[in-house]
Parts: structure tokens; C-alpha cells; sequence
């Protein structure tokens, strides 16, 4: 949710009040402005790639956690054109490697503290997703910041 709240999606809400999507894409990579863009993104999604495997065991490869780092940044910069944000190839790319750099992390993690994660259970194999994906889901239909 932090995640979700720092990248600025957009909601339904904002699809009703600006009547139309702001298709601005960027996709030409290493074109932002600033290092600090690059290094922000990176440690937004350094979270989920540590907590990913941390939690769930069936989230303990590396290529799963690389999908599904690419996949929810993906939405991320899809939603961004509901509130008239520039999707960037960037944000994708970087929020992608913070994924990557969490699960690095993890790994040496689970190499000082050899119980760490032992106690992981999961209702199912997709459980993470179903979070992730009902947390987004969440916030796009139902919050409407311009009642608070």
C-alpha cells in the first residue's frame, strides 16, 4: 500500500473528474532527470523482493519474484494514466531491479539467519498475488481522495 500510495495511481475517481486518460508513455529508457528518480524507484520495490520469499515459499526463485516485481510495476504505470501521470519506461525498468535487489537480499538473509522464513505458510500458491492484486483493485475502485 506504500508502494501504491508513492507511485500515485490513478482511481475511477480520477477517470470521472478528468474524463479521459493521459496516455503520455515514455518509452525511451535512462531519459528521466536525476539519479535520484532512478534510486527512489529502486528502493520503493526493494520491499517486495525481500518480503516475497520471506513470507511465502513458493515466492523462493528468482524469476518469480523478477515477474511479479515487473508485474506489479507494470500496473502501477498503467493506473498512472487515469490521473493524467507520465508512464515512464524508467519506473518500470528501476522498480523492477528493486525487486531483483530485495530478493538478492533475502537471499543472504536466509544465509546468516538460516531459520528465517521457516515458519512461511500460504493459503495457496497464489496468495501474494491475490493481495497484491485486491490491494490495487482497492484502491482504484473505491478510494476517492476528494472526500477527505
Amino acid at each position: 500500500m506504500v508502494v501504491i500510495d508513492a507511485a500515485g495511481i490513478g482511481t475511477i475517481w480520477d477517470f470521472v473528474a478528468y474524463k479521459e486518460l493521459y496516455p503520455v508513455i515514455n518509452i525511451i529508457p535512462f531519459s528521466s532527470e536525476g539519479a535520484m528518480t532512478y534510486i527512489l524507484n529502486v528502493a520503493m520495490s526493494v520491499p517486495l523482493g525481500f518480503l516475497l520469499p520471506l513470507i511465502w515459499k513458493e515466492f523462493r526463485k528468482f524469476y518469480l519474484v523478477l515477474l511479479v516485481g515487473l508485474g506489479f510495476s507494470l500496473i502501477i504505470e498503467i493506473l498512472q494514466l487515469f490521473n493524467h501521470r507520465v508512464s515512464d519506461i524508467d519506473d518500470l525498468l528501476m522498480n523492477t531491479i528493486g525487486a531483483m535487489v530485495g530478493f538478492g537480499i533475502w537471499f543472504l538473509f536466509q544465509l546468516i539467519f538460516k531459520k528465517a522464513g521457516d515458519k512461511a505458510t500460504s493459503i495457496c500458491k497464489a496468495e501474494a498475488i491475490i493481495y497484491l492484486a485486491l490491494g490495487t483493485a482497492g484502491v482504484f475502485l473505491l478510494y476517492n481522495w476528494r472526500i477527505f
